[in-house]
């Protein structure tokens, strides 16, 4: 979205977090970087509420390596003594450190009001009537009522036997002519992902999850999804240069030549590997999918699909370092130039 946005007051900021989050924050306690010199909102962090105490000083790092010069703090709980602890916690650290204290929110179910104050609470439904709701709204913004949500919903588990049993025996008999063999996986993906060949099924998900267990398969597609389709090609016939490699993956991450995904043409890449990963316990799928995730600011469905992939496989090296880069707050290229 090229629009800017001015969050004007409080409720507008509140209605702003769940779009940017995808869902609706619970039990939760969430940090907004306020930028100078005019306020500009930067990063919005949450981590669970329990884990406040411990993760204070790591949310006020984050704050202040993204440029932040206030800071707001907002509790998402039923309980009001565990929102004020919680907060308090957060909010001595950015006093120590020199953030601006810019108001400390208590959200419930229903209302949501200022911490510690006089100031009556308000209902939550007076979010879905601000300007920022409207506009987001209006540019296809949605969001989930819970983190859980963010996840992929397994396919039933007939149609993922079928799935395991075509990718466990597709891996089998892996053909001698191995450039041969990923460069037409490479391409069927590429093809179902753009909507050139038919539907997906549950054997063609195996297949494709058992083919992304080759690295450079994967490193195909994912040139594939930054726009990158004739780097592509070359990686899958071993004749990629690597400076046009790395100038593909720089629309992702690089603050000087990131750019941001295309909706369309990315959309199609989600629904293949989110058929693939709902077919299968593919740790490239899910982790592919936390890289699109986070390209398009999704932080929050990154940490989903990158936990979900960690879990198949603790030592998948892609979702390792996409994990280390989510955890030090850094986003995608076009979003850090921004």
């Amino acid at each position: 979205m090229s629009q800017v946005i001015r969050v004007n007051e409080a409720r507008e900021l509140l209605a702003l977090i769940p779009h940017n989050l995808g869902f609706t924050p619970t039990d939760s306690l969430v940090v907004v970087s306020l930028r100078a010199p005019s306020g500009r909102v930067g990063l919005i962090a949450r981590i669970d509420l329990a884990h406040a105490f411990e993760a204070a000083r790591t949310l006020t790092a984050h704050l202040i390596a993204d440029g932040a010069t206030r800071a707001v703090v907002v509790a998402y709980t039923g309980d009001e003594d565990a929102a004020r602890a919680a907060a308090y916690a957060v909010t001595d650290h950015t006093a120590a450190a020199g953030l601006e204290h810019a108001g400390t929110f208590h959200v419930t179910d229903t209302t949501y009001r200022l911490l510690d104050t006089d100031t009556p609470a308000f209902p939550v439904s007076d979010f879905d009537s601000t300007v920022i709701a409207a506009t987001l709204v209006s540019h296809g913004s949605t969001y989930r009522t819970s983190r859980d949500d963010l996840g992929v919903t397994p396919a039933p588990d007939a149609d993922r036997a079928t799935a395991a049993a075509a990718r466990d025996g597709y891996d089998l008999f892996r053909p001698a002519a191995l450039t041969e063999w990923r460069r037409t996986r490479s391409d069927m993906m590429c093809h179902l992902a753009t909507g050139i060949l038919p539907g997906a099924t549950p054997q063609v998900a195996g297949r494709l999850a058992a083919a992304l267990t080759d690295v450079t398969v994967r490193d195909a597609i994912l040139c594939d999804i930054a726009g990158g389709r004739e780097v592509a090609d070359a990686l899958v016939t071993d004749a990629a240069d690597t400076a046009a490699v790395a100038a593909v993956l720089a629309k992702i991450i690089d603050p000087t030549n990131g750019v941001a995904p295309d909706l369309i043409a990315s959309d199609g890449h989600r629904m293949l590997l989110t058929y693939i990963a709902a077919h299968t316990d593919s740790a490239p799928a899910f982790t592919l999918l936390a890289n699109l995730a986070w390209w398009h600011g999704a932080g929050a469905e990154a940490n989903v699909h990158l936990h979900r992939a960690l879990t198949i496989d603790p030592d998948y090296r892609l979702a390792q370092t996409l994990g280390q880069m989510l955890d030090l707050g850094l986003a995608p290229g076009w979003i850090r130039r921004q």
